[in-house]
């Protein structure tokens, strides 16, 4: 078998540091069984917030999510290790590009999910907010964005243009969808904070004119905190790869149904809001063309899409409930994310500096 493994290892084609290259289907198999796996850690997230009584570890939706885990860990091992030329000795050169940090992946999100057992054991079941803060789920949660992103890694090094875009867009989608179920509590997709009117509440009850203005702060964070969680995957892919028409819809509109789907599609319109901003986005991708070749286009790009997404975002509000902010925050919005899109993509193309530092 050994023998048939070093063959087989010289066959392929050695790029990316004399690594073996996979196929477009062996990365696309990798993505479908990340999705089995983030799909539960959704599932099980909605039964954070809206199953109050649980009460063991036990559950249908950890069986879903870990069986998810399970499957894709057996299969990125598999990828990783069927190149190995000696059985019982480990070579990094025989695993395929983008696949050593899964396998890192697979092993923290193992102790992760033994350190979640230990502790919903001990500390019983987090509800709410209190179960994205758990040491033990940031543990799972890295290792899982290790395992999902392998496909993206390994086709960012490879030579020549891919054979296939679904692989890539699928680990980047899945990647981005990771980041953002981890800022739930922050994410303006789930809640109708814009719509609350300041004046009303705080003529209200004046005496809790502060906690409105937190809850005003925590929106505002929650928009340029999400700039950053949608548009920087985004304009790094955009570094290394044409990605095609509909990039920017699939990953902003999944994202946005993961996170609404958990609440129970309440509220429901912020993904039409998402569908709106990446379709515009798609077309401003289409016309300004970024690439590497292209600076000044990708910073153009990194200034507009959030300003295409959030500006639809606030349409949809206003057409279904009506905006409640002032002018002045739902647009400095706007502005603020725009400029934080712009900042992303000037440090994306600084150019590397020709001389180490002294």
């Amino acid at each position: 078998m050994a023998t048939v493994a070093a063959q087989r290892l010289q066959a392929m084609p050695r790029e990316v540091g004399a690594r073996p290259q996979l196929s477009s289907r062996e990365h696309l198999i990798t993505v479908l069984l990340a999705a089995w796996m983030t799909a539960g850690i959704f599932i099980d997230g909605w039964a954070h917030i809206n199953l109050t009584r649980l009460e063991t570890f036990f559950t249908p939706w950890h069986a879903v999510f870990y069986s998810g885990f399970l499957a894709t860990a057996s299969w990125v091992s598999y990828e990783a290790l069927r190149f190995q030329p000696r059985p019982r000795a480990f070579d990094r050169a025989a695993v395929p590009a983008g696949y050593l940090v899964g396998l890192l992946g697979i092993l923290l999100f193992g102790l992760g999910g033994v350190a979640d057992m230990l502790w919903h054991v001990i500390f019983g079941i987090e509800v709410g907010i209190d179960a994205l803060l758990s040491p033990s789920h940031i543990v799972l949660f890295m290792g899982g964005l290790l395992i999902g992103s392998s496909p993206l890694r390994a086709l960012w090094h490879a030579h020549g243009p891919p054979s296939s875009y679904a692989p890539i867009l699928g680990s980047l989608t899945l990647t981005t969808a990771g980041l953002a179920f981890f800022f739930l509590y922050l994410s303006p997709f789930t809640d109708l904070t814009p719509t609350t009117s300041f004046v009303e509440w705080a003529k209200r009850a004046p005496a809790e004119l502060g906690y409105a203005d937190i809850n005003l702060s925590l929106g505002v964070a929650g928009f340029l905190l999400s700039t950053v969680i949608l548009v920087t995957p985004l304009l790094l892919a955009l570094l290394r790869f044409r990605l095609p028409f509909g990039s920017a819809t699939l990953i902003f509109t999944t994202v946005a149904f993961g996170l609404i789907a958990m609440h129970e599609f309440q509220p429901a319109a912020p993904l039409l809001g998402a569908f709106i901003g990446g379709l515009l986005s798609d077309v401003t991708l289409a016309k300004l063309r970024p690439s590497p070749e292209r600076p000044a286009a990708l910073c153009a790009a990194g200034a507009l899409l959030p300003a295409l997404l959030w500006a639809s975002h606030f349409g949809v509000l206003a057409v279904g409930y009506g905006i409640g902010w002032p002018a002045e925050l739902w647009t400095g919005v706007i502005v603020l994310s725009s400029l934080i899109g712009l900042l992303i993509a000037f440090l994306l193309v600084l150019p590397r500096p020709r001389t180490a530092p002294a």
